[in-house]
């Protein structure tokens, strides 16, 4: 498979393991009464960086990984953006224009460590 095939996979799959971790985290420590995932503009726009983190991580990868071990990448990653993001956004109140340390950093950073 090409890389383009790969990019395309991870991306559609990022969004949906993303979908389904905040929902669990809004749960967890929002103030939801029930386990209801919001599907909204911007749910879908923080799931498009969740997925944005993961093409970073994979262009540090790329060409020594395989397919079956982004998978388990992407799903670390986007347990750990998510953690990251309710640590800055929620506790820290950190208002990141951009998204650049939320994504960019965090994901840059990431890559360079499972690359390791």
């Amino acid at each position: 498979m090409s890389a383009v095939t790969i990019t395309l996979f991870l991306a559609s799959f990022s969004v949906q393991i993303y979908l389904i971790i905040s929902g669990l985290e809004e749960y967890m420590f929002g103030n939801s009464e029930s386990y209801v995932i919001e599907l909204d503009s911007t749910t879908m726009l923080y799931a498009d960086f969740a997925a944005a983190t993961v093409l970073v991580s994979f262009c540090v990868l790329l060409g020594k990984v395989t397919l079956l071990q982004l998978i388990p990448m992407a799903i670390i990653e986007i347990f750990l953006f998510v953690v990251n993001e309710h640590i800055g956004r929620n506790i820290y109140q950190a208002f990141d224009v951009g998204d650049t340390i939320f994504l960019h950093i965090f994901a840059a950073y990431f890559g360079l460590a499972a690359s390791r």
